[in-house]
């Protein structure tokens, strides 16, 4: 079983409980599929190693600062959901525009700071969802299926898990 593969069940079943590992896992995909590129000639172990620093990062901010950890998360969680829906429904190909990841972003942070325990269950099985659709490459519409049953299912396992709390601490 890959690593993504195992990031996208972590993220899909406990992310809500393990808030650090949704943290870094979305600062690790963001440094992956958004940092890295801009290193074109550079050798694959620095965007590697550039992807574990922002997802480190990520994880420490939890301890330091939740707020704006949570804020960060929910930022890049709905950059992050917000390209591969374009690129999912055919909407967008090749590169997504910078403004319409922050447009996702921002809606990702409100979301995540204003409805946090929710929000975070929410963004953390659709994300999780979308690392193993991607990883598995299936056709668009078994994909689509799929994606909908690992949502309900993250979803249904997070909430049950603990009942989400209507404080911020994670």
């Amino acid at each position: 079983m890959s690593g993504r593969l195992l990031l996208g069940i972590g993220l899909l079943l406990f992310g809500r409980q393990l808030f650090w590992l949704f943290v870094a896992v979305m600062g690790f995909l963001f440094g992956l599929e958004w940092v890295a590129p801009l290193l074109p000639h550079s050798p694959s172990w620095l965007g590697l190693l550039i992807a574990v620093s922002i997802g480190v990062l990520g994880a420490v901010l939890v301890w330091l600062w939740q707020w704006v950890a949570v804020g960060i998360a929910g930022f890049l969680a709905g950059g992050y959901l917000t390209g591969h829906i374009l690129h999912a429904s055919g909407m967008a190909t090749g590169s997504m525009p910078r403004g319409l990841f922050v447009l996702g972003g921002l809606v990702g942070a409100i979301l995540m700071i204003t409805v946090f325990e929710w929000a975070l269950i929410l963004l953390s099985a659709l994300s999780g969802a979308t690392v193993i659709i991607e990883e598995l490459a299936l056709e668009r519409l078994p994909a689509l299926g799929l994606f909908v049953g690992l949502v309900a299912v993250g979803i249904v396992v997070q909430g049950r898990l603990g009942r989400p709390r209507s404080t911020l601490s994670p």
